[in-house]
């Protein structure tokens, strides 16, 4: 009987002794750091203030592509022409292209810089009756240009009477191979079913998608 009692409060001592070096341990044991409101903040702040890799990539920048020119080459600098409904009009097509009663067409050619009236007989061509009251100068998105309106004449051969209306949008690019010369640009609209007025209009309005190239010597 007595063996049994002091074996009981030899297990009491134990287990006293374990319970002490618990609370030791925890007493001892270094605290979670604080953080104040402020530093909660700072810290937020700073998280939200730091840019995904997506937003940092840069953003390329367009250039624009430059045509080569040589007076001994045919690849001259053409101009363009993009219609409302998309389609682009080149000096190199070789049909016109209809829109609302006018048939487009355009032209590239290459003048003596000496008289401007001369210039536009050149590139509008023969059969025309053309003077320099019927010059109207325009200014475009693209520049100054000249608007007139041309009446032509079939040839003799033809064996017809009929005058075809036409109206053309002119401008002019200087030659950076000669000073003397000129690169002329046109936009001829033949009248199928407008109006001159109307013609003129229209023509106007569609410059909007006129584009003159930029080009380089080699």
């Amino acid at each position: 009987m007595k063996r049994t009692i002091i074996l009981l409060v030899i297990g009491c001592l134990l287990v006293a002794m374990a319970g002490c070096d618990n609370r030791k341990n925890a007493e001892t044991s270094a605290p979670a750091p604080m953080v104040s409101e402020n530093q909660q903040n700072m810290i937020t702040q700073t998280t939200h203030q730091v840019p995904s890799p997506q937003k940092q990539a840069s953003t390329p920048v367009p250039t624009v592509t430059q045509q080569t020119y040589s007076s001994t080459a045919e690849n001259w600098p053409y101009s363009s022409l993009v219609l409302p409904n998309g389609k682009v009009i080149t000096s190199k097509d070789n049909q016109p292209s209809f829109w609302k009663g006018l048939n487009i067409q355009l032209y590239t050619a290459l003048g003596a810089n000496d008289n401007l009236l001369s210039l536009v007989e050149e590139i509008v061509g023969n059969h025309t009756d053309i003077v320099a009251q019927d010059l109207q100068p325009v200014t475009l998105t693209i520049g100054p240009a000249i608007l007139v309106m041309v009446d032509r004449t079939p040839p003799a051969a033809s064996s017809s009477n009929t005058v075809t209306h036409e109206c053309w949008l002119i401008a002019f690019h200087p030659d950076p191979e000669r000073a003397d010369r000129q690169f002329v640009y046109a936009i001829q609209a033949i009248l199928v079913n407008v109006s001159p007025s109307d013609a003129s209009s229209e023509l106007l309005g569609l410059s909007k998608g006129w584009k003159l190239p930029a080009f380089q010597t080699q």
